[in-house]
């Protein structure tokens, strides 16, 4: 009985993931997140280094990694021509909540429905 009542008191602990990522949206300058209270998530792309950080406009603990593919043929050509914004990046984007708990998302949108 107390080894159940220690259980139920652990898990009470536990810490819960009250929001989840319910879209992602990534351009060449910044990605776009919405969780499932509807809180909308930004970050701008860092000018050098690695593609990632924390998210800004939704409650504390988010963040987000991109990890571009480099297969991305398309956008690899338009790069320097003018024309990269009009193609969404190729890329595998991971989007972390405050808990620890990951989601990945995949730019295009289309990529995410295989």
């Amino acid at each position: 009985m107390r080894f159940v009542i220690l259980l139920l008191t652990l898990a009470a602990c536990a810490p819960v993931e009250t929001h989840r990522p319910l879209e992602m949206r990534l351009t060449n300058e910044r990605i776009r997140v919405t969780l499932s209270d509807r809180s909308i998530c930004r970050a701008e792309r860092p000018a050098e280094g690695p593609w990632g950080g924390p998210l800004q406009g939704c409650p504390p603990g988010w963040s987000y990694h991109v990890e571009p593919d480099p297969r991305g043929i398309v956008q690899n050509m338009a790069r320097g021509s003018g024309l990269e914004n009009i193609f969404a990046p190729l890329a595998d984007v991971t989007v972390t909540g405050p808990t620890g708990r990951s989601w990945l998302f995949r730019s295009p949108p289309s990529r995410n429905w295989r």
